[in-house]
């Protein structure tokens, strides 16, 4: 049984000269469990075909008398999902950052974020164990190890190290404990049915503590871990009869706003970014010592985004909100039938189209922060200081959004599985040019990932994890029976129509700033208009965004 006992965060330098170590099996793990059916499965996340949690390493022939380090924990999302870290001490304290600026009624505290940790851990280390035998004919060189223990071939620890003979081939296998297929495992261990995900990674290093500077990855492994929800406690999708997880089948919409808008210029283009802020929490229903609710599993968070040049702000009665919302539904599909808040002495004008996308990513269960989505380049011209922008997100139904989103990233990016293969089986500087571009391309476009400096590996790395989360899952998003408020109380079925829009007007002032001219957002309205949800319009001094120079949250 693995048991972590400290946090680890993942720092790979590297280095012209290749280890040589190979890694088979998969690149990505899924696996889902059901204690109302009592059985559990990995399988392939593409094909839904089962497949054998098994990886061999070999191959290390040039890495005689250095050491393979194993480790397994958590990957939590940090305030901003652009980044994450893989934890696996029961202390765990997310980074000191807050959510300035925040459009939300409960703030997250670190407290919340650490509870929903230490349930996750706790499944993980309970349900899941770790053998390694050293296949390759010599007897596998473990020593003594403050957070790493052996029994037989079994592991007991979040991190542990190996040497590595000149003939050495290590093979890892992943069990799921049955008594964990136990309704009384989850009431008695006070867990709930959710999902998450968590990560095995190989790397090579020279000491057998990991206080030596030298360490290669070989390989990062993430595994995708679902629990069937609880029928009873919540509507649950289809049941396909292939062996694949359930997911709920009721769809609270989670509360988003839009975040700080970013535009920098780039040569003779501009770079734009318009993140989402969202809350994916809600109300949990209990029975006998277990809770669940839609919010404990992760939330597709994918949106049509359109963007106009508008009119000046007008100076109106708040009266006139109301003729704003009867033009919302048709603003975009059809800009003639939208009627700008002009006083009647103005000019009646029409908003300009600029350009429409799909934006997004993934939020997780019980998680509060900035999705940074996806970047989108237009000419210099495009946008102007001194003129008045309004950006508008139609959220429809989340599988319909969720493949717009896969589809426009798809066209653009060459298979996971190729890039990962890519990464994993060599340096960083032998990849070739066109997957080196394609990997600068993820980072960018995920909004705070770069390949520069001593983390390149890792952000090539966590780019492809989330990526692979976003493109390769093919039975999740689920088709959902329900649209929602966030109690679950009032709800309809999805249409084709937004079921949530959310609208931010903004006017663009150019600042010099060290000789360099800067596009800087300001005069913030936004808007909501849900028939679930209901409308609401505001006027906030500043947009939600992170803050890591406060203290702690």
């Amino acid at each position: 049984m693995i048991k972590l006992t400290f946090l680890f965060f993942s720092l790979f330098i590297y280095h012209t000269t290749s280890y040589a170590c190979v890694k088979t099996g998969a690149n990505f793990l899924s696996f889902y469990s059901s204690y109302e059916k009592e059985e559990a499965h990995f399988f392939n996340s593409s094909t839904g075909q089962l497949i054998a949690p098994r990886f061999v390493l070999s191959g290390c022939s040039k890495t005689n008398r250095k050491f393979l380090q194993f480790s397994i924990g958590i990957v939590e999302d940090y305030i901003d999902n652009g980044s994450n870290v893989t934890a696996i001490h029961e202390n765990f304290t997310p980074a000191s950052c807050q959510l300035s600026g925040s459009p939300f009624k409960k703030p997250q505290t670190v407290e919340e974020i650490q509870s929903n940790f230490k349930k996750k851990l706790k499944q993980l280390t309970k349900c899941f164990e770790i053998t390694v035998k050293d296949v390759g004919g010599t007897p596998l060189s473990f020593d003594e190890q403050t957070y790493c223990k052996m029994e037989g071939n079994n592991l007991s620890g979040g991190v542990c190290y190996f040497g590595i003979q000149p003939q050495s081939a290590f093979l890892f296998e992943i069990k799921h404990k049955n008594e964990c297929l136990k309704r009384e495992f989850f009431e008695q261990n006070k867990l709930d049915p959710t999902d998450f995900v968590a990560q095995i990674s190989f790397n090579v290093t020279d000491s057998s503590d990991g206080s030596g500077a030298n360490m290669k990855t070989i390989s990062s492994i993430p595994i995708r871990i679902s629990n069937n929800p609880d029928t009873k406690l919540v509507l649950s999708s289809e049941d396909l009869g292939r062996n694949l997880p359930l997911f709920p089948g009721k769809w609270n919409i989670p509360d988003v706003h839009f975040g700080k808008i970013n535009i920098s210029l780039n040569g003779n283009t501009l770079d734009f970014q318009a993140p989402f802020a969202v809350d994916n929490r809600c109300e949990s229903k209990c029975s006998k010592g277990v809770c669940s609710s839609p919010c404990h599993y992760s939330s597709p968070i994918a949106a049509e985004l359109e963007l106009y040049e508008i009119p000046p702000k007008p100076v109106v009665s708040s009266d006139d909100d109301d003729d704003f919302f009867d033009d919302f539904d048709d603003f975009g599909s059809d800009n003639d039938n939208f009627k700008a808040n002009d006083k009647e002495d103005n000019e009646l004008k029409k908003p300009r189209y600029i350009t429409s996308w799909y934006s997004g990513g993934v939020a997780q269960g019980n998680w509060q922060g900035i999705i940074p989505g996806r970047k989108i380049i237009l000419d210099d011209d495009e946008l102007e200081g001194e003129r008045r922008y309004r950006v508008i997100a139609k959220f429809r139904d989340p599988k319909m959004d969720y493949q717009f989103l896969q589809k426009e990233y798809q066209s653009i990016l060459p298979s996971i599985p190729d890039l990962s293969a890519a990464v994993m089986s060599a340096s960083l500087p032998s990849i070739s040019p066109g997957t080196s571009n394609s990997l600068n391309r993820i980072a960018d476009m995920l909004g705070s990932m770069s390949l520069a400096g001593n983390d390149g590996i890792t952000s090539v790395t966590r780019a492809i994890a989330k990526f692979h989360n976003l493109l390769s899952y093919s039975n999740w998003p689920v088709y959902v029976d329900k649209a929602c408020d966030r109690n679950g109380i009032k709800c309809k079925r999805p249409a084709g129509k937004p079921n949530l829009q959310i609208a931010l007007d903004f006017d663009l002032k150019e600042v010099e700033e060290m000789g360099q001219t800067k596009l800087v957002p300001s005069n913030f309205d936004i808007w909501q208009k849900s028939s679930i949800l209901g409308d609401f319009h505001k006027e906030p001094k500043q947009l939600p965004e992170v803050d890591c120079g406060r203290g702690d949250m």
